[in-house]
């Protein structure tokens, strides 16, 4: 703790008393109808004092220099400063502006004017996040930000989402890749733990993060919360924060108590979820084998029998499976406060039931936020945030329920499932599960406690110099359960299993720093910050297996004749200092420079020292060279480079020893040596980017253009390359290898039509990103990241190629790229090698948010689409061997394959198209048969509310909004399977292009209402 302390007490030792500070209050109105604003942010202009308007356009802002600017700023209008001049009321009106003169929330919580940034970043209002109705703060993202990707794991309730900035950045597989989340200043984790939920024999998977889809831990914050989100995209907009924002950052602002009055605020929510699209099947032919029926338990699930009758039922297992799942969020705040003091808590409860049977997502969540003005000087402010969040997950990935529904014959309903005597109905008699009895009695349980907060002490030393400590704290525990009878395949070698895991993570930061801001002249401005960090994270595990049930029916660890414990630790410790420094020259030129130190925990001691510098510039050409006009109402230039670190994971240096229990032999137990060494001399990643950008107004500010363009090369990378195993290990740690990231952002906001009382809004975002592995070990040519199905799907990365590149097998082909057929007649394929086939980004995103509203209503539309990128179906890999997929209804024709014979002729021979085609290992194993476009375009997002007018609600109730909400309303994209935007194996993974054997994604309808007192 002398740590965190230390910065405290030098800071407390050197504090000043000076002048008599005041009160100033006052109203803030539109210009032109004089309506009051809600929300405008009222900050003393170089320091931490800020304030909201209330429901009336009021403010109440304490402590303030009579010689002190105070800004006012509100999206969608134009900022305004005004000197107080020893005022104790100051009304305002500001005039309907643009986005770009708004204040926003960058490194490290530092407010500053959009204008001066020299760096790309987009803010997301409450308003906006809500329309989604979605409970993460990641789903409620999409499709709104440019630069940004974000994908769903899952449909399945409270399944994580993963986000990403710009691109990949860090090669390997396990690295992280997502920005850092902070809210408040608070630093959170934004994890996603897959756990050790496999047995010691009996699976396939290829590690744990396939079986369930587990939360991001950023599901943790109640959305009603928040305020507001900025993403800081690029190195430079992130360089404070230094290694821990590599990947850029989300800056989350939540709501605040107001002075002078008193808010209660109760929102619910109310929805529906079902399955938009789902595998069709084909009706044409029954079970069976070779055209005859068979009703054996190892065929009776191919679909290879005679043709159907009309007597022949069919059940699509794909859809009815699913059931209709329901969700209801309840949300009460209350806020208020006095001159010297203000307050807000807020408590909500969120209740989902899944569309598989058997799963749900629970979430409860407490906070309490407030402010006291100690004295003229001194301002002492607090939060602290509880949630509890329970979970019982479906089983995804290798023999999961998924997987056995790919198998499930649909001549049987999926949901007769269970016989009088508790064993399941399984016509294969277990070989395969029932997918229904998987869902019922083999879910994994969580349970989630998690408290963050800070304590934080604002000093205003004089006029132009303020400083600020916050303390703050991050801790979550995660008690986990999973259960798998011996009657289910997963279970069957080890005669069932249950493990139990408790996953803990502790964060706490230590943030001091010093603002000041001068004016020098008439012409030249400073603000300097300078600060220092110190953080110590640590987190482990500590579970439990037991193998071979005893007693059946009795679930219980103790009830197990093999017992296995594994534990793991971590324990990191960043220390850094920083310094910015920003030049303002006659309002029109803003330079700034930031410099960071960091030393890390893990790396060499030689090594654990690393600087990285920036540098922006933002040119406001209407300011200066340009005279602005009624077309021309805004332009501004902007530049920027800068370097970023990051370090390795804990213990990535040296070698390691672990307990082995009965080594050397009988019950005497030793150590054996990891087979992992690490580069002694490891070096921290490095990232340079430099970016360049314009934002414009124009026609009245009806229009507004920002265009950014970015480079960035990320070298030093840290890889395990293997090497050969006389060395006694399997994989060195080491720097190697170098990636790009290039890519343009554009945002346009376009006011089309405004008629009195009706407005329309269009807001267009869009992306495109490349990345190319410039450069990977002499000895380390590609490295595989998955291979699945015996490798007809492999995830892979070669120099010159590009993060997200997929593999597979190809036809044997002749020098002119010809397939080659064989005497058969049919194409040969060539097992030697994978070749890319296709690559799991898009080659661009885009969205459209339309916002119409008329009086007390409000239509919001999001538009998305979604243009490139391949994914490779591994649902269906089982299901065209058993010929369920509806393309495999196409039997008993004649065809003749495309290719030349061995003598390099034209193919002439016909063949039929029997289930040889579809089964048969040389002609499935095709890419073709698998890859799909994962192109799509969907209705996001789509809203209408109406808010309730005065004289209807009377005067004792604030306002009443109600509305109703729906989310992937629409979809159409050429994958035949499920929504392809659903990550097989997890958020938070680098492991992309791979879907459908995890719960699809939702299609959602939510009644809301919303009443403030």
């Amino acid at each position: 703790m002398k740590y965190y302390v230390l910065p405290l007490v030098l800071w407390l030792a050197g504090l000043n008393l000076y002048a008599q500070n005041m009160t100033v209050s006052g109203k803030v109105t539109s210009f032109g109808d004089e309506e009051p604003l809600i929300g405008v942010n009222v900050t003393v202009m170089g320091s931490l004092n800020g304030t909201i308007t209330d429901f009336e356009g009021m403010y109440s802002l304490e402590n303030v220099n009579p010689s002190a600017t105070l800004e006012f700023s509100y999206v969608g209008y134009e900022n305004k400063r005004i000197s107080v001049n020893a005022q104790s009321v100051i009304n305002v009106s500001l005039s309907a502006g643009t986005v770009l003169n708004e204040a926003v929330i960058t490194a490290l919580g530092i407010s500053k004017d959009k204008k001066v940034l020299g760096y790309g970043s987009q803010k997301i209002g409450a308003d906006d996040l809500m329309q989604s109705s979605q409970p993460n703060v990641v789903n409620a993202l999409q499709g709104k930000v440019a630069g940004v990707t974000i994908n769903s794991s899952s449909g399945a309730p409270g399944a994580g989402a993963s986000i990403n900035i710009r691109g990949i950045n860090s090669l390997s597989g396990g690295n992280n890749n997502e920005p850092l989340i902070v809210v408040d200043g608070i630093i959170i984790s934004n994890a996603t733990n897959a756990g050790n939920v496999l047995p010691s024999a009996g699976s396939n998977a290829l590690n744990s993060n396939e079986q369930f889809m587990n939360s991001n831990r950023l599901a943790d914050v109640n959305m009603n919360d928040i305020e507001s989100v900025n993403i800081l995209k690029g190195a430079a907009a992130t360089a404070l924060y230094g290694q821990r924002a590599a990947n850029g950052a989300v800056i989350i602002t939540t709501k605040k108590g107001q002075s002078g009055t008193s808010r209660v605020q109760y929102d619910f929510s109310y929805g529906l979820q079902d399955v938009a699209q789902y595998p069709e099947i084909q009706t044409d032919y029954i079970e069976g084998f070779t055209g005859a029926i068979t009703r054996a338990p190892s065929t009776v699930f191919w679909q290879w029998g005679p043709q159907a009758s009309s007597d022949d039922k069919f059940y699509n297992h794909f859809k009815e499976f699913f059931r209709t799942g329901t969700s209801s969020n309840h949300s009460l705040s209350f806020s208020g406060g006095t001159q010297k003091t203000n307050f807000q808590s807020s408590f909500s409860y969120l209740n989902n039931e899944g569309i598989v049977p058997n799963s749900d997502f629970n979430r409860l969540t407490a906070r309490l936020a407030g402010s006291h003005q100690v004295n003229e000087k001194l301002r002492v402010g607090a939060q602290v945030n509880y949630a509890n969040s329970k979970m019982t997950s479906p089983a995804s990935g290798d023999k999961s329920i998924f997987s056995s529904l790919s198998f499930w014959m649909p001549s049987y309903d999926v949901n007769d499932y269970i016989n009088d005597d508790g064993t399941p109905i399984n016509p294969t008699r277990g070989i395969i599960d029932n997918p229904r009895y998987v869902a019922e009695f083999s879910p994994q349980t969580s349970d989630v406690n998690r408290v963050f907060g800070d304590i934080n002490l604002n000093y205003n030393i004089n006029s132009w110099l303020t400083a600020k400590y916050q303390l703050t704290a991050d801790y979550y525990n995660d008690s986990r359960v999973r259960v798998v009878p011996n009657n289910i395949d997963l279970g069957t070698q080890v005669g069932g299993f249950v493990t139990e895991q408790n996953i803990f993570s502790k964060e706490i930061n230590s943030n001091l720093f010093l603002t000041g801001v001068r004016q020098l002249n008439e012409n030249l401005g400073l603000t300097v910050t300078l600060g220092n960090t110190i953080t110590d994270i640590s987190g482990g595990s500590l579970g439990a297996r037991g193998e071979g049930f005893v007693a059946p029916g009795f679930n219980n660890i103790r009830n197990t004749t093999n017992q296995f414990i594994f534990k793991n630790n971590s324990l990191q410790r960043i220390v850094g200092v920083f310094a910015d420094a920003r030049l303002d020259v006659n309002n029109y030129l803003y330079f700034t420079v930031t410099g960071r130190n960091d030393w890390s925990s893990t790396l060499p001691e030689q090594n654990r020292s690393f600087f990285y510098p920036s540098a922006s510039v933002a040119y406001i050409l209407t300011n200066s060279i340009l005279e602005e006009t009624d077309f021309l109402n805004y332009a501004k230039l902007r530049a920027s480079w800068a370097q970023v670190g990051k370090d390795a994971l804990p213990y990535s240096i040296g070698n390691y020893f672990s307990p082995t229990p009965g080594f050397p032999f009988g019950n005497i137990g030793g150590f054996t040596r990891d087979n992992v060494i690490g580069d002694p001399n490891l070096k921290p990643e490095i990232t340079s980017e430099y970016e360049i950008g314009i934002e414009t107004n124009l026609w009245n500010n009806r229009i507004y253009l920002e265009a950014n363009y970015f480079e960035r090369q990320s070298m030093n990378q840290i890889l395990g390359v293997g090497v050969s195993n006389a060395t006694g290990y399997s994989s060195y740690i080491t720097n190697a290898g170098v990636i790009t990231n290039r890519g343009v952002e554009l945002l346009l906001g376009v006011k089309p039509l405004k008629t009195g009382p009706f407005k329309w809004d269009i807001d267009f975002n869009w992306t495109r990103i490349r990345g190319k592995v410039e450069s990977l070990p002499d000895d380390l040519r590609e490295i595989t990241y998955v291979s699945a199905n015996a490798a007809r799907a492999v995830l892979r990365i070669e120099e010159g190629g590009a993060v997200g590149d997929l593999y597979g097998f190809d036809w044997e082909r002749n020098d002119n790229g010809r397939p080659i057929i064989g005497a058969d007649g049919l194409p040969i394929l060539d097992q030697t090698r994978q070749v890319r086939v296709g690559n799991a980004l898009p080659d661009w995103l885009g969205g459209m948010n339309n916002t119409f509203s008329y009086k007390g209503f409000m239509l919001n539309v999001l538009l998305e689409i979604r243009h490139g990128g391949d994914v490779f179906d591994l649902g269906e890999m089982n299901a065209i061997r058993n010929g369920t997929p509806l393309f495999t209804g196409t039997r008993n024709v004649r065809v003749v394959w495309d290719g030349v014979t061995a003598d390099g002729q034209p193919n002439t021979q016909d063949v039929v198209m029997d289930q040889d085609i579809y089964r048969l290992y040389r002609i499935n194993a095709h890419y073709s048969y698998n890859l799909q476009n994962a192109s799509w375009f969907r209705i996001r997002n789509a809203n209408l509310s109406y808010n309730l007018p005065k004289n209807v609600i009377g005067s004792k109730i604030q306002s009443v909004r109600v509305g109703v909400s729906g989310h992937n309303l629409f979809l159409s994209t050429p994958f035949r399977g499920y929504d392809p935007e659903g990550l097989s194996f997890g958020s938070g993974s680098n492991l992309i292009g791979f879907t459908g054997r995890n719960a699809p994604n939702v299609r959602s309808i939510n009644f809301n209402i919303s009443v403030g007192f």
